[in-house]
């Protein structure tokens, strides 16, 4: 995916208790970026910054609190550029 600033770029639909893997990895080491989750009501859940390798962002095991849809965002610090979104579910 491409990168401007900020973009959406998954809607996930999850249900309470899932527990799930989010990382981004930037395609240039100057790219960093950062994830969002953000719940079903609106409210931002987590947000991760540099815990993956280098400069990329991991949320790794979170447990969803309820069922709906949750987004989340793949945003850059820096500039814009090119990255890999991966959702596992663990």
């Amino acid at each position: 995916a491409r990168l401007r600033w900020a973009q959406r770029d998954l809607d996930l639909l999850g249900t309470s208790g899932a527990q799930v893997t989010l990382e981004a990895a930037a395609a240039n080491s100057q790219l960093d970026l950062y994830l969002t989750l953000t719940g079903p009501d609106g409210a931002v859940l987590v947000v991760n910054d540099d815990d993956g390798p280098g400069l990329n962002p991991l949320i790794e095991g979170y447990t969803l609190p309820a069922e709906g849809v949750y987004t989340v965002e793949v945003l850059s610090v820096r500039q814009a550029g090119d990255y890999t979104l991966t959702l596992t579910q663990n």
